[in-house]
């Protein structure tokens, strides 16, 4: 069964960006590509998704500023139908998220109760990240910055 791919972008910006002169002052595009077969390094665009197909996300964000913009936060969610693929981001984020909302430095960690009733701190398994999410200490004029994240439909 094939299924269309939806995805909403969340970008954060700074509070103190402003655009000048009605410019638009960061672009950013964020794309879908399939496997064009299980196993393949050959990525194409994402129309259409069938169960397990795996599906990267590639956010770029370029800069038309004329000073550099600094402390972005940009991130990726995972869609309801996707598992994310752990270590599959690229870079490396800084921060993740369960619930698309509170994001907290990778990797997560919650705190359970044990049988024994003590509470002791686990590592949340990456798939069950719900959206990934970097720090851009700076973007400076020009300059483009690429993310991406991978997923398997559920």
């Amino acid at each position: 069964m094939r299924t269309c791919l939806f995805i909403t972008l969340i970008l954060v910006f700074p509070t103190t960006l402003v655009q000048a002169d009605e410019r638009q002052v960061l672009e950013s595009t964020l794309i879908a590509l399939a496997q064009s077969a299980p196993g393949s390094s050959t990525w194409i665009p994402a129309q259409e998704v069938a169960s397990r197909d795996r599906v990267r996300y590639q956010l770029e964000m370029i800069s038309h500023a004329k000073q550099p913009l600094a402390k972005l936060q940009a991130a990726i969610p995972v869609p309801e139908n996707a598992t994310y693929i752990s270590n599959s981001a690229q870079p490396a984020p800084s921060l993740a998220s369960v619930d698309g909302v509170k994001f907290a430095a990778v990797p997560l960690i919650r705190v359970e109760r044990q049988t024994d009733g003590t509470l002791a701190q686990t590592e949340i398994p990456q798939s069950e990240y719900r959206a990934l999410a970097w720090q851009i200490a700076a973007l400076n004029p020009g300059e483009a910055k690429n993310l991406s994240i991978e997923v398997v439909i559920d």
